[in-house]
């Protein structure tokens, strides 16, 4: 866990076993968290996590898909039940010994 994810990260070492860098998963529930990037400076944007649980694991990770961040960042800091939703999940690179778990798109089917 970090400051703003649950379950967003591996190590380096662990991370380069990995053998793909993109995974599709569907999730049952979904829902968006919009909050301020930096707590204490509200001026400094939004930022919106994507929170799940997949193979009973619960996930918060950073939304990186830009359709998805643009409609969200304009809304109030809180949280948004999408429901069924299938994410396309990214590892990104090193970044001080880690590498990052990211929701790279959001798919969900109209209703």
């Amino acid at each position: 866990m970090t400051a703003y994810g649950v379950n967003n990260h591996l190590p380096r070492h662990e991370a380069t076993r990995q053998t793909h860098s993109l995974k599709l998963i569907r999730v049952a529930e979904l829902t968006l968290h919009v909050d301020h990037k930096n707590k204490g400076r509200p001026s400094a944007g939004k930022r919106v996590d994507a929170a799940f649980a997949f193979n009973d694991i619960d996930y918060k990770l950073k939304v990186t898909d830009p359709t998805v961040t643009r409609r969200y960042e304009d809304r109030i800091v809180g949280h948004y039940g999408l429901g069924e939703s299938y994410l396309t999940i990214s590892l990104g690179e090193d970044f001080h010994g880690n590498c990052y778990k990211l929701v790279a798109a959001i798919l969900r089917q109209d209703r």
